[in-house]
């Protein structure tokens, strides 16, 4: 493996080479461009691979296996119109038709206090201003099907790249390791861009990281979550609203379905959690807690039922990250795009917003950058503030809900 060494921003498409000890620029032609790479099959890499196909083939590799779902959280996000805009921009109209079929129009949320009456917060000015809740599982599966349509796209399922094994150098050179179960190992040398898309855990990030290529700042939070599953009949009004019961350290979100009852999530700190075990002591103190502070919450799951998935289900951590630089230049240029380079808490429910907003930047710029390294530099310029603001104003908003 070659030795790898760290590359300023300025350096992104300025290479040292042999001639004269000077630099010259390492630039790609984008109408040179055949193939693009895409490493991550989720919501923002497969808006990413339906963008890059208008242009060129495009290539996938996905971890999870084809008859797994890659989104396999049930908790509901909500679509925002910044990422409405990208999913009308990128897919076709009867994909979107549907993505807007499935939602559920959601003007603002209901804040339940304990000791006083519900308040409703409208998000926006009046009812033509609203977000629209989605269940994460079928979004995913409406562009995966619109993914697998497109003659451009190429999706490997199963293929689950190695950061430890997998290398990159100063120069841009790249190694790519894909674990495959009950087959050999997949090894590519790309020569053509990729698209790091592979979320809050990614593979393409950790290697990066490895080889001091960027600074990475990957934070846990303080909470952690477990989702809440509401029974069917449940007789949970204002499907209009998100419900938010605020109990200072610790609170409860509902999003609302269009049909059948909403999703929702716990938010704790993992102290906490650890007091509400499955021993009998365990469970009294959960039922204590359930019906002091969320026992509208309790009649609508059932007492007895929300006390056992709070003490049994598995909870989920929550975190973040920033990197100083998404770009790289090279031989194969590199951009990292969503939860890959810029995972936030869910707390402003905007982080897919942001990432399908990456996606429409690039595809934006695609038309007007002469060289992938001008594209991918253009489109870190202009969306790497935002996500650095938007993972501010989520921290903020966490104090709110709680």
């Amino acid at each position: 493996q070659p030795s790898a060494q760290k590359v300023p921003t300025s350096c992104l498409r300025s290479l040292p080479t042999m001639e004269n000890n000077q630099s010259v620029p390492v630039q790609t032609e984008l109408e040179e461009v055949k193939e693009i790479i895409i490493v991550g099959g989720g919501l923002v890499g497969l808006l990413g691979a339906l963008a890059s196909a208008k242009f060129v083939q495009v290539t996938v590799y996905e971890r999870s296996r084809r008859h797994e779902p890659v989104e396999a959280r049930s908790i509901n996000l909500t679509l925002g119109r910044r990422g409405l805009k990208a999913l009308e921009t990128v897919v076709s109209p009867s994909c979107y038709r549907a993505i807007q079929e499935l939602g559920q129009p959601v003007a603002g949320r209901q804040v339940h206090e304990a000791g006083k009456e519900p308040v409703f917060q409208r998000y926006g000015l009046d009812d033509t201003e609203r977000l629209l809740s989605v269940p994460r599982a079928e979004l995913h599966r409406l562009l995966m099907q619109e993914a697998q349509g497109h003659q451009k796209i190429s999706i490997y399922w199963g293929h689950k790249l190695c950061p430890e094994r997998s290398w990159r150098d100063a120069e841009g050179n790249t190694e790519l390791v894909f674990m495959r179960e009950g087959e050999t190992d997949k090894v590519i040398r790309p020569s053509c861009p990729i698209l790091a898309c592979d979320g809050s855990r990614s593979g393409m990030r950790k290697m990066i990281s490895k080889a001091n290529l960027a600074t990475v700042v990957e934070t846990d939070e303080e909470h952690s979550y477990m989702e809440l599953q509401v029974p069917s009949g449940a007789d949970v009004p204002g499907k209009e609203c998100l419900h938010v019961f605020p109990g200072g350290d610790h609170w409860v979100v509902l999003l609302p379905n269009k049909e059948g009852p909403p999703t929702g999530n716990l938010y704790m700190t993992h102290s906490a959690f650890e007091h509400f075990s499955e021993s009998p002591e365990g469970y009294e103190r959960c039922r204590e807690f359930c019906e002091t502070h969320y026992l509208q919450v309790s009649k609508w799951i059932g007492l007895d039922e929300m006390v056992r998935q709070i003490a049994t289900k598995p909870k989920g951590k929550l975190s973040s990250v920033t990197m100083e630089q998404w770009a790289f230049g090279g031989e194969a240029p590199l951009l990292f795009l969503g939860d890959a380079c810029h995972a936030m808490p869910p707390h402003l429910g905007q982080g897919v917003n942001c990432g399908f907003e990456d996606v429409l930047c690039l595809f934006t710029q695609m038309g007007a950058s002469p060289t992938v390294e001008a594209l991918f530099e253009a489109v870190e310029k202009e969306r790497k503030p935002c996500a650095d603001a938007l993972l501010r104003m989520t921290r903020a908003n966490q104090r709110v809900l709680s």
